[in-house]
């Protein structure tokens, strides 16, 4: 009998400590998380959501990225396609006039920067105007496209050939001086003047004068009028031949300042 109301004493003890367990403000707490409908899981669940939304906006930037990526490398490779079409003359192959331009003003201030020489050719094919007359406009353009041709073999890959406009051709020679562009000028006369050349069956030649002009820290529009004027001095001096400014002042005497001449 003592025996057995003891037992009921401790289940009691037992029964009460549960009961102040589970009436315990952490515990109340933790089965209130434990509770699927509780906050704690919804707010876990919202994660999780927010979560999956986030891989999917990530997987998606990125393959927009690729996209982009994709479409940067075909705009570069159709950059680079179209950029020789931009700065080339259609007709001749040569530079254009703008692409001529803008490399003078590049190679005048790097000449300017370092002190280096630099020189430019003007070349105009001689008599065009009767040679178009006889032979034709196509025969012509056979002409200036030679003339590209036989100056891309004699000039170095350093040298910026350029159709100026018409028959006018300009030649930009970087670490060039006045000495070695007149050289470099003969080299090219000489190899026009001596070209075989043959259109649709009927041999054919033509010469060209040529005006050499070496930068003196003037603008890029007198290196232009300089090398022009040197290039009708060499046709007022019988055509098919080269002149210098160093030649046109000492030899001459002709200050380029006050030369004026039309085009023969």
């Amino acid at each position: 009998m003592g025996e057995h109301a003891e037992q009921n004493s401790e289940i009691g003890d037992l029964e009460s400590r549960a009961d102040k367990v589970m009436t315990h403000p952490a515990f109340q707490k933790a089965r209130d998380l434990a509770n699927p409908e509780s906050g704690f899981y919804r707010a876990i669940a919202e994660a999780e959501r927010e979560y999956r939304a986030l891989e999917e906006k990530s997987a998606h930037l990125e393959e927009e990225n690729l996209h982009l990526r994709k479409e940067l490398e075909e705009e570069k490779a159709l950059t680079a396609k179209l950029r020789p079409l931009a700065i080339t003359d259609g007709l001749t192959g040569a530079y254009n006039h703008r692409y001529f331009r803008e490399e003078l003003k590049t190679e005048m201030k790097r000449s300017d920067r370092s002190k280096t020489p630099l020189s430019l050719l003007f070349i105009d094919i001689d008599d065009y105007k009767s040679f178009n007359d006889t032979y034709g406009h196509d025969a012509g353009d056979y002409v200036l496209q030679e003339l590209t041709r036989i100056a891309k073999a004699v000039l170095r890959e350093t040298d910026i050939f350029a159709r100026y406009g018409g028959e006018e051709f300009a030649a930009i020679l970087p670490d060039t001086n006045e000495e070695d562009a007149k050289h470099a000028a003969e080299r090219l006369r000489k190899a026009v003047e001596n070209a075989d050349l043959e259109y649709k069956g009927e041999k054919m030649n033509f010469t060209i004068s040529i005006g050499v002009a070496a930068h003196r820290s003037e603008s890029a529009d007198d290196f232009i009028t300089n090398a022009d004027k040197l290039m009708y001095l060499a046709k007022d001096a019988g055509k098919n031949c080269s002149v210098t400014r160093n030649f046109a002042e000492k030899e001459l005497g002709i200050d380029l300042s006050l030369y004026s001449n039309k085009k023969q």
